[in-house]
């Protein structure tokens, strides 16, 4: 848990310990705006979300050190069929994973600053159809911008979901690693569609070495 830094402190925005900065800093430079964009990207998945804000974690009162003087500060979410506020620690793994990764796209996309986001295993912590509706967002947010989003999942469900226009095939051969793409590949890439699998048997079958 981080404490908020000061307004002129650099920080790292592609660090998603960095999630809380990120959420004040693109408060502070866009106010409501921000904040109802990031409600409908919640709502877009399943979340309905009155209000997000941070606020002192004072649960944690009894781990702290009494010299302190002061809660660390969490991100916190009040759920409309919820009558209190959930905090970051109370978040289920999922909801805090997108919820982070909403706040640094959408402060990326307002700000228009250019960057590149990594995401490992993007379905993680997260049901079918949460994952799938991220993964829209994250999509149709990223197309018309300067942000470039890098995904690696091993999720069959999440594979089907992702055009195969997205992907990237990575197969090491000693010291050397290729990779496949529709780039590269594109004959290969646009003969597999026609054949009607799913887009896991086209990694799983290994089709993408027709190429070889």
């Amino acid at each position: 848990m981080a404490r908020i830094r000061a307004l002129n402190e650099e920080f790292d925005l592609k660090g998603s310990s960095h999630a809380i900065a990120a959420f004040e800093e693109a408060r502070n430079q866009f106010g409501e705006n921000f904040i109802d964009t990031i409600k409908a990207d919640m709502g877009k998945m399943g979340y309905s979300v009155d209000n997000i804000g941070t606020a002192p974690l004072k649960i944690m009162k009894n781990h702290l050190n009494s010299s302190v003087g002061e809660y660390p500060i969490a991100l916190f979410v009040k759920e409309t069929d919820i009558n209190d506020i959930t905090n970051q620690l109370e978040m289920s793994q999922g909801m805090f994973r997108a919820l982070s990764l909403i706040i640094q796209l959408n402060y990326s996309l307002l700000a228009k600053r250019p960057n590149c986001i990594l995401i490992d295993d993007i379905g993680e912590g997260l049901d079918y159809g949460r994952a799938k509706s991220l993964i829209d967002l994250i999509i149709n947010k990223a197309k018309q911008s300067s942000v470039q989003i890098l995904m690696t999942t091993n999720d069959r469900f999440v594979m089907n979901k992702m055009p195969l226009e997205y992907w990237s095939l990575i197969k090491r051969e000693g010291q050397k690693s290729l990779f496949y793409n529709y780039r590269n590949s594109e004959k290969v890439f646009d003969e597999f569609e026609l054949i009607g699998l799913s887009n896991f048997d086209f990694f799983s079958s290994n089709y993408f070495l027709k190429l070889d």
